[in-house]
This record gives structure tokens, C-alpha cells and sequence, in this order.
């Protein structure tokens, strides 16, 4: 008799992309240990890991479950389709993941195929209430170097042209409607002159 695993259809795994937001308070407790909360819940629902990563730990845009910072986890994972609605379920019931998303990919990018650097240290890494991480000497020099063209002043009016604006804005006249000494204004139409008494 033949083996009904031999059988049964295997099921189709689709590629996937997850991004989790890792609550800081885990992180701090080791990067192994937040890492393996997502990856856990993956792995009980039937889904073969390719590649998990730190992003980066950033200020969110917004408080999430009372927390104002946020560790990133890039996940490649291949899963049988019918098993994402749970993994749904069972990430949004899990207290150390603030927010997920997960999409569906043709192909993993190249990205998933690249080395990690898994050695986090996790004592720079604030809790949401803590300020930002204090940068180091050599981040400080990098951001105080201006950009080319940034930080230069605009150029001066010269004080004539300065009073010539401030008198076209006190009378609505602009320079092409000077008035010439004939009391014609150039443009075409005529002024009224004021007889001069002497």
C-alpha cells in the first residue's frame, strides 16, 4: 500500500515579505530574543525562512501601543498562502511586535540573498520614552559639514535698490511705469502735471 504523504498533494509555498516593527523593551532584553518572537510564530505556521535582518530602530511618526520608537526586522519568508491569515491572527495578538505588514513577492530581491550583520548592540538601542541615541563624535563631524550650496546667505539688495522697491511698494508702480519729465508716461497714456507756482 502506498503512503498517503506520497499522495496528497504538497502544498504550493508563495514568497513573501514581512516587515515587523519590534517593540524596544524586547530588543533590550537581546537580539536573538526579539528576532526569534516574529520568526517563531513564521516557523509554527509552516513558513521557511530565507533571510531575517535588522533594518533599523527608528522615531515613528506616531506613538503605537504607547511606544515612540521602534527596532525594523526585514523578513523573506516562503509560506503556503492559506496559513497568512493566522500568521495575521497570531502577530496582532503578540505583544513584543508593535505593527507588521507582509506582502507577496514573484521573486525575493537581491536583497534577501545578502550577508547579515547580526551583531546588534542592543545597550544603544532607547526605549520609546528615552531620548534620541547620543551620536558619536564621528556622526556629529559628518552632519555638521554643509551641504554644497546649503546654509549660504541670499545675496543684499544695494541700499538704492532697497529704496526703490520700498517705493514701488508704497505707490503700486512699477519700474515700466515711470513717469518721464514731460509728465507722458512712457507706456503710452498721459499724466496729469500740476502747474508749478513760482
Amino acid at each position: 500500500m502506498q503512503n498517503l504523504k506520497d499522495i496528497r498533494p504538497k502544498p504550493k509555498l508563495k514568497k513573501y515579505e514581512a516587515m515587523f516593527l519590534l517593540d524596544n523593551r524586547e530588543v533590550k532584553k537581546g537580539w536573538d530574543y526579539a528576532k526569534g518572537i516574529p520568526l517563531s510564530i513564521l516557523e509554527r505556521n509552516g513558513a521557511k525562512i530565507v533571510s531575517a535582518r535588522r533594518w533599523d530602530e527608528r522615531k515613528l511618526a506616531y506613538e503605537i501601543k504607547k511606544q515612540k520608537r521602534a527596532t525594523f526586522l526585514l523578513v523573506f519568508f516562503e509560506a503556503p498562502p492559506e496559513k497568512i491569515s493566522q500568521l495575521n491572527r497570531e502577530i496582532q495578538l503578540t505583544e513584543g511586535i508593535l505593527r507588521h505588514l507582509i506582502l507577496v513577492h514573484d521573486e525575493f530581491p537581491s536583497v534577501a540573498f545578502e550577508p547579515v550583520e547580526d551583531d546588534v548592540d542592543v545597550s544603544k538601542i532607547p526605549l520609546g520614552d528615552e531620548e534620541e541615541p547620543e551620536e558619536t563624535e564621528q556622526e556629529s563631524a559628518e552632519e555638521g559639514e554643509p551641504e554644497e550650496g546649503a546654509g549660504e546667505e541670499a545675496p543684499q539688495a544695494s541700499g538704492e535698490e532697497t529704496a526703490e522697491a520700498e517705493a514701488e511698494e508704497k505707490t503700486g508702480a512699477g519700474p515700466e511705469e515711470e513717469t518721464s519729465p514731460e509728465g507722458e508716461n512712457p507706456a503710452g497714456g498721459e499724466e496729469e502735471t500740476k502747474p508749478q507756482e513760482g
